[in-house]
Protein backbone atom coordinates (compact mmCIF):
# COMPACT_ATOMS: atom_id res chain seq x y z
CA UNK A 1 0.00 0.00 0.00
CA UNK A 2 2.87 2.40 0.72
CA UNK A 3 4.31 1.48 -2.43
CA UNK A 4 1.38 2.10 -4.70
CA UNK A 5 1.17 5.72 -2.86
CA UNK A 6 4.95 6.88 -3.17
CA UNK A 7 4.74 5.06 -7.19
CA UNK A 8 1.74 7.68 -7.58
CA UNK A 9 4.10 10.32 -6.54
CA UNK A 10 2.41 11.45 -3.18
CA UNK A 11 4.66 13.62 -0.73
CA UNK A 12 2.47 11.88 2.61
CA UNK A 13 0.45 9.32 3.90
CA UNK A 14 -2.30 10.61 6.41
CA UNK A 15 -4.46 8.19 8.42
CA UNK A 16 -8.59 9.08 8.87
CA UNK A 17 -9.24 7.00 11.66
CA UNK A 18 -8.23 4.52 14.23
CA UNK A 19 -6.21 1.70 13.38
CA UNK A 20 -5.39 -1.70 14.90
CA UNK A 21 -2.08 -1.24 16.96
CA UNK A 22 -0.37 -4.00 14.34
CA UNK A 23 -0.95 -2.18 11.40
CA UNK A 24 -0.38 1.56 12.85
CA UNK A 25 3.20 0.56 14.17
CA UNK A 26 3.77 -1.61 10.15
CA UNK A 27 2.88 1.62 8.98
CA UNK A 28 5.22 3.70 10.69
CA UNK A 29 7.89 1.64 10.40
CA UNK A 30 7.41 0.86 6.34
CA UNK A 31 6.83 4.93 5.90
CA UNK A 32 10.38 5.33 7.71
CA UNK A 33 12.02 2.94 5.61
CA UNK A 34 10.36 4.07 2.77
CA UNK A 35 10.93 8.02 3.57
CA UNK A 36 7.40 9.36 3.41
CA UNK A 37 6.01 10.41 6.90
CA UNK A 38 2.71 9.43 8.13
CA UNK A 39 0.11 12.42 9.03
CA UNK A 40 -3.52 12.97 10.24
CA UNK A 41 -5.51 11.72 12.63
CA UNK A 42 -4.46 11.28 16.03
CA UNK A 43 -5.36 7.62 17.07
CA UNK A 44 -7.88 8.20 19.68
CA UNK A 45 -7.75 4.55 21.37
CA UNK A 46 -4.14 4.95 22.38
CA UNK A 47 -1.98 6.82 24.35
CA UNK A 48 -0.81 10.32 23.38
CA UNK A 49 2.73 8.95 22.74
CA UNK A 50 1.40 6.16 20.09
CA UNK A 51 0.09 9.39 18.03
CA UNK A 52 3.67 11.68 18.63
CA UNK A 53 5.14 9.22 16.47
CA UNK A 54 3.54 10.61 13.06
CA UNK A 55 5.45 13.97 11.73
CA UNK A 56 1.76 15.94 12.18
CA UNK A 57 -1.81 15.91 13.75
CA UNK A 58 -4.35 17.78 11.78
CA UNK A 59 -6.38 18.70 13.89
CA UNK A 60 -6.12 20.31 17.51
CA UNK A 61 -9.76 19.42 18.04
CA UNK A 62 -8.57 15.55 18.28
CA UNK A 63 -6.64 16.52 21.67
CA UNK A 64 -10.15 16.53 23.06
CA UNK A 65 -10.28 12.82 22.54
CA UNK A 66 -7.16 12.00 23.62
CA UNK A 67 -5.68 9.86 26.46
CA UNK A 68 -2.28 10.85 27.71
CA UNK A 69 -1.59 7.39 29.75
CA UNK A 70 -3.68 3.89 29.76
CA UNK A 71 -5.71 5.61 32.54
CA UNK A 72 -8.31 6.09 30.06
CA UNK A 73 -8.70 9.83 31.06
CA UNK A 74 -9.35 11.82 28.17
CA UNK A 75 -7.42 15.19 27.79
CA UNK A 76 -10.34 17.24 27.61
CA UNK A 77 -11.41 16.04 31.12
CA UNK A 78 -8.03 17.06 32.75
CA UNK A 79 -7.27 20.35 34.67
CA UNK A 80 -6.19 22.59 32.10
CA UNK A 81 -3.30 23.22 34.22
CA UNK A 82 -2.12 20.04 33.57
CA UNK A 83 -1.65 20.52 30.20
CA UNK A 84 1.45 22.44 29.99
CA UNK A 85 3.14 18.82 30.81
CA UNK A 86 1.22 17.65 27.36
CA UNK A 87 2.20 20.20 25.63
CA UNK A 88 5.65 20.27 26.39
CA UNK A 89 5.96 16.42 25.22
CA UNK A 90 4.91 17.41 22.05
CA UNK A 91 7.31 20.22 21.85
CA UNK A 92 10.03 17.52 22.82
CA UNK A 93 8.47 15.43 20.56
CA UNK A 94 9.23 17.84 17.18
CA UNK A 95 5.65 17.27 16.22
CA UNK A 96 3.54 19.70 13.86
CA UNK A 97 -0.32 20.70 14.69
CA UNK A 98 -3.02 21.82 12.66
CA UNK A 99 -4.94 24.29 14.16
CA UNK A 100 -8.25 24.27 12.09
CA UNK A 101 -10.47 26.07 14.56
CA UNK A 102 -12.84 27.64 12.28
CA UNK A 103 -14.16 24.27 11.43
CA UNK A 104 -15.50 23.88 14.74
CA UNK A 105 -17.11 26.97 14.66
CA UNK A 106 -18.63 25.82 11.26
CA UNK A 107 -20.21 23.17 13.65
CA UNK A 108 -21.12 25.37 16.77
CA UNK A 109 -23.09 27.27 14.15
CA UNK A 110 -25.03 24.31 13.10
CA UNK A 111 -26.14 23.15 15.99
CA UNK A 112 -27.95 26.81 16.48
CA UNK A 113 -31.26 27.63 14.61
CA UNK A 114 -30.17 31.04 14.49
CA UNK A 115 -26.87 31.21 13.71
CA UNK A 116 -27.96 28.28 11.32
CA UNK A 117 -30.82 30.36 9.44
CA UNK A 118 -27.98 33.49 8.62
CA UNK A 119 -25.06 31.13 7.66
CA UNK A 120 -27.78 29.97 4.49
CA UNK A 121 -28.07 33.71 3.77
CA UNK A 122 -24.37 34.23 4.15
CA UNK A 123 -22.47 36.05 1.11
CA UNK A 124 -19.99 33.26 0.87
CA UNK A 125 -22.73 31.33 0.10
CA UNK A 126 -21.84 32.29 -3.54
CA UNK A 127 -18.57 30.30 -3.29
CA UNK A 128 -20.14 27.15 -2.30
CA UNK A 129 -21.29 24.66 -5.77
CA UNK A 130 -24.42 23.56 -5.72
CA UNK A 131 -24.50 20.07 -4.18
CA UNK A 132 -22.22 21.61 -1.56
CA UNK A 133 -25.00 24.05 -0.13
CA UNK A 134 -27.51 21.57 -0.45
CA UNK A 135 -25.67 18.89 1.83
CA UNK A 136 -24.36 21.97 4.56
CA UNK A 137 -26.99 24.30 4.28
CA UNK A 138 -30.22 22.41 4.78
CA UNK A 139 -31.72 20.23 6.95
CA UNK A 140 -29.74 17.30 5.37
CA UNK A 141 -26.40 18.73 7.25
CA UNK A 142 -25.55 15.62 9.66
CA UNK A 143 -25.05 18.89 12.89
CA UNK A 144 -28.56 19.92 12.36
CA UNK A 145 -29.45 16.23 12.84
CA UNK A 146 -27.95 15.82 16.05
CA UNK A 147 -28.82 19.08 17.35
CA UNK A 148 -31.03 18.09 19.72
CA UNK A 149 -28.68 14.85 21.04
CA UNK A 150 -27.37 14.39 24.09
CA UNK A 151 -23.78 13.30 24.86
CA UNK A 152 -23.80 11.48 28.02
CA UNK A 153 -26.39 13.69 29.30
CA UNK A 154 -25.07 17.14 27.94
CA UNK A 155 -26.70 18.47 25.06
CA UNK A 156 -25.13 18.59 21.38
CA UNK A 157 -25.19 22.61 21.62
CA UNK A 158 -23.52 22.92 25.01
CA UNK A 159 -21.23 20.22 24.58
CA UNK A 160 -19.60 21.15 21.21
CA UNK A 161 -19.57 24.74 22.54
CA UNK A 162 -17.39 24.21 25.39
CA UNK A 163 -15.25 21.96 23.57
CA UNK A 164 -14.41 24.89 21.27
CA UNK A 165 -13.51 26.69 24.21
CA UNK A 166 -11.15 24.02 25.18
CA UNK A 167 -9.39 24.04 21.85
CA UNK A 168 -8.98 27.86 21.87
CA UNK A 169 -7.17 27.38 25.74
CA UNK A 170 -5.35 24.50 24.53
CA UNK A 171 -4.03 25.69 21.22
CA UNK A 172 -2.69 28.65 23.59
CA UNK A 173 -1.29 26.40 25.60
CA UNK A 174 0.69 24.57 22.60
CA UNK A 175 1.73 28.05 21.58
CA UNK A 176 2.82 29.25 25.54
CA UNK A 177 5.56 25.86 25.10
CA UNK A 178 6.67 26.45 21.85
CA UNK A 179 5.29 23.86 19.94
CA UNK A 180 5.24 23.63 16.16
CA UNK A 181 1.69 25.11 15.05
CA UNK A 182 0.67 25.30 11.48
CA UNK A 183 -2.67 27.75 10.77
CA UNK A 184 -5.16 25.78 8.40
CA UNK A 185 -9.16 25.91 8.26
CA UNK A 186 -9.96 22.51 6.55
CA UNK A 187 -12.42 22.92 4.24
CA UNK A 188 -16.09 21.83 5.62
CA UNK A 189 -19.38 23.05 4.42
CA UNK A 190 -19.19 27.15 4.71
CA UNK A 191 -15.32 26.70 5.49
CA UNK A 192 -14.50 28.25 2.19
CA UNK A 193 -11.14 28.27 1.11
CA UNK A 194 -8.98 31.42 1.63
CA UNK A 195 -12.00 33.61 3.02
CA UNK A 196 -11.56 30.62 6.51
CA UNK A 197 -7.88 31.35 6.73
CA UNK A 198 -8.29 34.67 7.40
CA UNK A 199 -11.56 33.53 10.43
CA UNK A 200 -8.92 31.01 11.31
CA UNK A 201 -6.47 33.97 11.96
CA UNK A 202 -8.88 35.63 14.11
CA UNK A 203 -10.15 32.39 16.60
CA UNK A 204 -5.97 31.94 17.35
CA UNK A 205 -6.03 35.77 18.37
CA UNK A 206 -9.01 35.68 20.15
CA UNK A 207 -7.13 32.46 21.81
CA UNK A 208 -4.26 34.59 22.99
CA UNK A 209 -2.18 33.85 20.38
CA UNK A 210 0.15 36.78 18.86
CA UNK A 211 -0.29 37.61 15.51
CA UNK A 212 3.69 37.15 14.94
CA UNK A 213 3.00 33.99 16.21
CA UNK A 214 0.34 33.18 13.59
CA UNK A 215 2.08 34.87 11.06
CA UNK A 216 4.73 32.11 11.77
CA UNK A 217 2.74 29.55 11.57
CA UNK A 218 1.18 30.49 8.31
CA UNK A 219 4.83 31.27 6.39
CA UNK A 220 7.71 30.05 8.67
CA UNK A 221 6.48 26.66 9.90
CA UNK A 222 4.67 25.55 7.00
CA UNK A 223 8.10 25.83 4.86
CA UNK A 224 9.85 23.96 7.56
CA UNK A 225 7.27 21.41 7.41
CA UNK A 226 7.21 20.43 3.76
CA UNK A 227 10.76 20.75 3.77
CA UNK A 228 11.02 24.15 1.30
CA UNK A 229 12.35 26.97 3.53
CA UNK A 230 15.49 27.56 1.88
CA UNK A 231 12.87 28.41 -1.27
CA UNK A 232 9.51 29.59 0.85
CA UNK A 233 8.82 30.93 4.13
CA UNK A 234 9.80 34.34 4.55
CA UNK A 235 10.59 37.36 2.12
CA UNK A 236 14.48 37.10 1.32
CA UNK A 237 16.93 37.36 -1.59
CA UNK A 238 16.96 34.08 -3.88
CA UNK A 239 13.42 32.49 -2.38
CA UNK A 240 10.70 32.18 -4.52
CA UNK A 241 8.44 35.53 -5.26
CA UNK A 242 5.32 34.39 -3.25
CA UNK A 243 4.01 36.71 -1.40
CA UNK A 244 0.51 38.95 -0.18
CA UNK A 245 0.76 42.75 0.41
CA UNK A 246 -0.74 44.38 2.76
CA UNK A 247 -2.25 48.20 3.55
CA UNK A 248 -2.20 47.42 7.20
CA UNK A 249 0.01 45.84 9.59
CA UNK A 250 -0.71 42.21 10.41
CA UNK A 251 1.53 42.60 13.54
CA UNK A 252 -1.42 45.74 15.39
CA UNK A 253 -4.02 42.94 14.98
CA UNK A 254 -4.26 39.92 12.69
CA UNK A 255 -7.51 40.73 10.58
CA UNK A 256 -5.49 43.33 9.22
CA UNK A 257 -4.51 40.53 6.79
CA UNK A 258 -7.42 40.93 4.80
CA UNK A 259 -6.39 44.09 3.45
CA UNK A 260 -4.62 42.77 1.03
CA UNK A 261 -3.79 45.18 -2.41
CA UNK A 262 -2.07 42.19 -3.72
CA UNK A 263 -0.79 39.01 -4.45
CA UNK A 264 2.48 37.80 -5.74
CA UNK A 265 2.42 34.02 -6.91
CA UNK A 266 5.40 32.50 -8.79
CA UNK A 267 6.41 35.61 -9.63
CA UNK A 268 3.46 37.10 -11.70
CA UNK A 269 1.57 40.51 -9.67
CA UNK A 270 -2.19 40.32 -9.30
CA UNK A 271 -3.76 43.42 -7.80
CA UNK A 272 -6.97 43.83 -6.29
CA UNK A 273 -9.21 44.15 -9.73
CA UNK A 274 -7.51 41.01 -11.08
CA UNK A 275 -8.49 39.01 -7.71
CA UNK A 276 -11.83 40.24 -8.24
CA UNK A 277 -12.29 39.12 -11.33
CA UNK A 278 -11.27 35.79 -9.89
CA UNK A 279 -13.88 35.86 -7.33
CA UNK A 280 -16.66 36.50 -9.96
CA UNK A 281 -15.60 33.92 -11.75
CA UNK A 282 -16.17 31.18 -9.33
CA UNK A 283 -19.16 32.99 -8.27
CA UNK A 284 -20.49 32.25 -12.07
CA UNK A 285 -19.33 28.87 -12.60
CA UNK A 286 -21.21 27.86 -8.95
CA UNK A 287 -24.59 29.73 -10.08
Amino acid sequence: MVKSHIDKGYDFLKIADNLPLEIYLELLEVGEKNGIPIIGHAQRNLPLEYSLRMKSIEHVEEFLYISKDDSGKKLYNEDLAELSSVALQLKQSDIYIGSTLVIFDFINQCLDDKKFAELQKHEWVKYLPKQERENFLTEKNDYRKMKNSEFEGVKAETLFADYFLWIKAFTRILIDNGVHLLSGSDTYGMVIPGFSLHKEFKFLQEAGVAPYNILLASTVNPARYLNKYASEGTIAAGKNANLVLLAKNPLDNIENTQSIEGVMLKGNWFNGAQLDVMLKEVESAYK
